[in-house]
């Protein structure tokens, strides 16, 4: 789980189904209309590795050097 407070969206992620996520209302989780999940196979599905959630803000504003 983790939760994206700028769109008010709880991410909930898991290994099922080829690993899958879904963006839930964060104030309401049963709304059903507001459900959306991922098309793609984003989490590892194994018993040997392992998945980390990361949301971040970026703007055209910062500054980002390699």
């Amino acid at each position: 789980l983790a939760v994206y407070e700028r769109s008010s969206k709880l991410i909930e992620c898991t290994s099922l189904f080829q690993g899958r996520c879904r963006w839930r209302n964060l104030y309401n989780i049963d709304q059903k209309d507001v459900i959306k999940e991922s098309q793609q196979h984003v989490v590892a599905n194994d018993e040997n590795s392992s998945t980390v959630i990361f949301v971040g803000t970026f703007t055209s504003q910062d500054n980002i050097q390699s």
